[in-house]
């Protein structure tokens, strides 16, 4: 659910305001898109009023902006996209005066979480907001008065999945033509903020004198920014976390360990725009000496694109139950080879979030 916060107002209003239900701080019920959702909250009137009717409104923007470091406002780039636009009336000619009125409004489960993701060396940012608003009509002297009252309002989108499947990210190390060791690691394809991953390595030597000295594992996030001008895309990078172990002992010429990462739970989800595009890559880097290798100069790096999202970890038989995502642990058995994008769209396999336009 969306963290606590005050009601910002995009626009106010002397006569409406929109208020929290009792007991709760955020419009949002459900978990958007595992179950079913809704805003949900209530309208407070200055006064006792007579409506005739209540529009309410919700509006979903993906925005860039961009200044050149050392360019002028006059050298401003953005992207603007409209999500979604829905609305709903509520006809209440024939009721009585009243003071507040309690509003529940449907959300589509394919909406994306709010963000706001930039970088500030770059002048760039990129976001995701949504603009909830009402239309209140009431009885004029001689015509219908409507009254206008907007706020932004955020949103958390949950995906469902079973288990985590793992990729098999296979290869040789070679420098200068000589072969230094065979490489297998199991780097899972999906996970949850704030989980715990593993990724299985192994790695056979085929130079005996070849030695990792240091295995570093880390998250890191690449935010691309695209605008509406012919201004080139800009690409930032940032190191989310990182853990470094001491390797295993080698028995046969073979290293086999667990690697492990914690993943912060405060991170965007990955998504894929119309102007902005998060993804995450798992990095792996050994620190190699001996034969000949100078520390520093032969290193080993490996990088794997992977999906960072805020998932609820379901059983088969759950069906849209609400449970608390568990870290899993390293894989069990072999999982056969897949191609980067072969994340399909079945049931507990969940695609990269993407922008969804739902204009109604």
């Amino acid at each position: 659910m969306p963290k606590s916060h005050e009601i910002i107002y995009k626009t106010q209003s002397p006569n409406v305001r929109f208020e929290h239900a009792d007991g709760y701080n955020t419009f949002q019920r459900g978990e958007l898109g595992l179950s079913k959702s809704c805003l949900e909250g209530k309208l407070v009137f200055d006064r006792r009023i007579k409506v005739n009717s209540i529009e309410f409104s919700l509006k979903g923007i993906e925005e860039t902006n961009y200044v050149p470091v050392g360019g002028r406002i006059k050298s401003r780039f953005s992207g603007f996209y409209k999500l979604t636009e829905k609305s709903k009336i509520i006809s209440l000619e024939g009721t009585d005066p009243m003071e507040h009125y309690d509003f529940k409004f449907p959300l589509n489960s394919n909406l994306s979480s709010s963000f706001l993701i930039g970088d500030k060396e770059k002048n760039v940012n990129g976001r995701i907001y949504y603009i909830f608003s009402v239309t209140v009509s009431t009885p004029g002297t001689f015509f219908n008065q409507k009254t206008l009252c907007e706020i932004y309002c955020p949103l958390n989108q949950v995906l469902p999945y079973f288990s985590t499947p793992y990729k098999d990210v296979i290869g040789k190390h070679t420098i200068s033509n000589e072969p230094l060791f065979e490489y297998s690691f199991k780097v899972p394809e999906y996970f949850g903020l704030g989980t715990t991953i593993y990724v299985p390595i192994q790695v056979t030597f085929l130079e005996s004198k070849v030695k990792i000295v240091r295995i570093d594992i880390s998250l890191k996030e690449v935010t691309k920014y695209t605008f509406e001008s012919d201004e080139e895309p800009v690409k930032t990078r940032k190191q989310c976390c990182t853990f470094f172990e001491e390797p295993a002992k080698i028995s046969n010429n073979r290293l086999e360990q667990n690697l492990t990462l914690k993943v912060p739970d405060d991170l965007n989800s990955s998504y894929s725009g119309t102007f902005v595009e998060i993804k995450y890559k798992i990095c792996i880097k050994f620190t190699l000496v001996g034969g000949g290798i100078n520390i520093g100069s032969g290193d080993f790096y490996k990088e794997q694109t992977v999906i960072v999202a805020n998932f609820n970890k379901l059983n088969n038989s759950d069906q849209g139950n609400n449970n608390t995502v568990l870290d899993e642990g390293p894989p069990q058995e072999e999982k056969s080879i897949q191609n980067e994008e072969s994340v399909s769209s079945v049931q507990g396999t969940p695609q990269e979030p993407q922008n969804t336009r739902d204009a109604q």
